[in-house]
């Protein structure tokens, strides 16, 4: 699974990305003790020209990515693949992924590209204060972001 904090800035964003992965047995139960491994990524977006495979989205950035941790071991999971996307964007929710949002009505699509030229949808964009009481959303500061996925991945065979 992957999914991200980030932060807007006047620039772009600044935050984390995280690539989790289970085991097969995981897409029967979501049981936390098939948990694998993880990547931890830091990915900084600058505004970038709209990306076809979005038609919605009004913010594309261009995504640059820095490894951070792992305790993948595997060297499949530790590959280049999982380098992180080319670029980011943010608009309507995808249809096809409408019947899992997480908050319909105050979340946006998130979608990923990683050729430099089109996205695809991930799952769902909205602002953290939503998920807050809200003595401790104004505590905050705002404008972090939770993208969350629509889908898991599946990685080899």
């Amino acid at each position: 699974m992957q999914h991200a904090t980030i932060q807007l800035t006047d620039r772009g964003f600044e935050g984390f990305m995280v690539w989790e992965v289970y085991s097969r047995r995981w897409k029967k139960k979501h049981d936390p003790e098939t948990h694998l491994c993880a990547r931890v990524q830091r990915i900084q977006g600058v505004e970038s020209e709209a990306q076809r495979g979005c038609p919605s989205c009004e913010t594309t950035w261009l995504v640059s990515t820095e490894e951070l941790d792992s305790d993948c071991s595997e060297p499949a999971l530790s590959s280049q693949d999982f380098v992180g996307p080319a670029h980011m964007a943010l608009g309507e929710v995808d249809p096809e992924l409408e019947g899992v949002n997480p908050y319909p009505q105050q979340s946006l699509g998130w979608y990923l590209g990683w050729d430099g030229e089109s996205v695809e949808p991930m799952g769902f964009a909205w602002d953290e204060a939503i998920t807050l009481d809200p003595a401790e959303a104004a505590t905050r500061g705002g404008d972090v972001w939770i993208l969350w996925p629509g889908f898991a991945w599946r990685v080899g065979g």
